[in-house]
């Protein structure tokens, strides 16, 4: 999927993994936006309908938060958009797709 986002579109990726003794914890996908209508954005599956962190425990979840956050600071991006539409232990708000 990377070489497919990069190449069409443009949008670098990024990708944050969490890993304890030798095993994935979790994961969470990153794609620099840049659009002259939206500005600079991180967004977790551009032109997906969902996707975000996908964690083991609420522990692992915060690190991979926090690691976006940081990101999207160091880039100084407008927004940071984790594509979740499920409830999560984080409380990040979430979207219903129909």
């Amino acid at each position: 999927m990377e070489e497919v986002i990069e190449s069409s579109f443009g949008h670098q990726a990024f990708y944050f993994y969490a890993e304890e003794n030798g095993f994935v914890k979790g994961t969470l996908p990153l794609f620099y936006v840049r659009s002259l209508l939206f500005g600079r954005a991180l967004i977790s599956v551009p032109f997906g309908m969902y996707g975000g962190i996908v964690a083991d425990d609420q522990h692992t979840e915060g690190s991979l938060l926090e690691a976006a956050k940081e990101l999207a600071r160091e880039l100084r991006v407008r927004y940071l958009e984790l594509r979740h539409i499920q409830k999560n232990d984080l409380h990040l708000p979430t979207r219903i797709c129909m």
